[in-house]
């Protein structure tokens, strides 16, 4: 059912859906690239992170998968 449904609008909407596909590829090499340099910049902040974590106590903590996700929202944001 869900399946019909999403064809059904696609099917309705396939210049729009086009459109975004253009953009996500075109952005696609950008985003890898951002991945990329967040990756080579990952030891710096495994660092910092645990020098953070052994100092402070707070309710939460600072995991690593959060810098990828980090670089590419500072990214966006520029």
């Amino acid at each position: 059912m869900r399946k019909k449904i999403w064809i059904s609008y696609l099917k309705d909407n396939k210049k729009q859906y086009f459109s975004l596909l253009q953009e996500y590829r075109k952005g696609l090499g950008r985003i890898k690239e951002i991945i990329e340099n967040a990756k080579e910049e990952t030891t710096d902040w495994k660092k910092v992170i645990e020098i953070y974590n052994r100092r402070f106590y707070v309710s939460y903590w600072i995991k690593e998968w959060n810098i990828i996700e980090m670089f590419l929202y500072a990214s966006v944001i520029k």
